[in-house]
């Protein structure tokens, strides 16, 4: 017998992540290899900005809080970009994750879990104060960036005269972790519905035409804007399953700074910019910015 199941106790709820309100003005003409961060309710700043508390960077950026050590569950938009002047090609954006550590300090004053067991201030910041620079306090709160480990060659044998000495060649190079959008098939990948089947919208109440896709998604996109590149009916995310590695999680986006399009372009119109589709489902590219959608992060019990 099945039941009505209003919260899973293995998993949460979703946190939906998006960039701050009008992203787009602070962004427009700046490189595009700056990323953009993607919060919880699109706040741009850490509780602790403006709380009147001393001791951190009034720039602090907001980061999403996380069991450290359970599993996360990303549901990343699968974005693209083209541009006018060559609307063949198209491109894809790099997410980026950033992890965080809380302190004591942190608890004391906000009740944020912490991992990191001190609460000593750290190395002050210098800040121009009218009219002499002034050093200002600042406790740890230290940030890493997703990363994964390549290989080195496998061990091998080099030989000096009559003498083989064995020596190790292996290696280990720890880079940034990138995660890109998959090669979409656009609509390929959506089915048929049957023959004959009856479309409302018809006043005479006629029927789909033999072929018409089947939707495996709504309201995430508008299939009807040919300027939107993006997978309208679906499906439009891609999964990512990992581990907390922080108390706090933050997502970026960013896209290769290419010699002919270097800038973040949000630009919309008969020639949109090359960024126009992630405006239109992360930002007010379609006139309003819709707060239920974005990154879906979601956080469970280990396995």
């Amino acid at each position: 017998m099945s039941e009505t199941v209003m919260a899973d106790a293995q998993a949460s709820k979703a946190f939906i992540l998006r960039p701050f309100e009008n992203f787009e003005a602070t962004y427009q003409g700046e490189s595009a290899d700056r990323p953009i961060m993607l919060t919880e309710l699109g706040q741009p700043f850490d509780e602790a900005v403006n709380s009147g508390v001393d001791g951190y960077d009034p720039r602090l950026v907001r980061g999403l809080s996380v069991p450290m050590g359970s599993r996360i569950l990303l549901w990343l938009p699968i974005l693209f970009w083209v541009s006018a002047s060559d609307p063949v090609t198209v491109n894809r954006y790099e997410w980026r994750l950033f992890w965080r550590l809380r302190n004591v300090f942190d608890f004391n004053n906000f009740r944020k879990s912490y991992h990191y067991p001190k609460q000593a201030d750290g190395i002050p910041e210098t800040i121009l104060v009218p009219p002499m620079p002034a050093r200002q306090r600042r406790v740890i709160i230290p940030c890493a960036e997703n990363s994964v480990v390549y290989n080195g060659d496998e061990p091998g044998v080099i030989s000096t005269g009559s003498i083989d000495n064995a020596y190790l060649s292996a290696s280990q190079s720890i880079f940034f972790e990138r995660f890109y959008g998959a090669n979409w098939a656009g609509q390929r990948q959506n089915p048929l519905i049957p023959n004959g089947t009856r479309n409302p919208y018809q006043p005479d109440g006629s029927s789909y035409p033999n072929g018409t896709l089947g939707s495996l998604q709504q309201g995430i996109a508008d299939p009807g804007n040919p300027a939107t590149l993006f997978p309208a009916t679906g499906p439009g995310f891609m999964l990512h399953e990992m581990q907390a590695m922080g108390d706090e999680l933050l997502i970026g986006v960013q896209r290769e700074s290419t010699e002919a399009f270097p800038d973040w372009d949000f630009t919309s119109g008969d020639e949109p910019g090359p960024d126009y589709t992630l405006s239109t489902l992360l930002g007010n590219g379609l006139g309003e910015e819709l707060q239920d959608l974005g990154v879906f992060v979601f956080t469970a019990n280990t396995p």
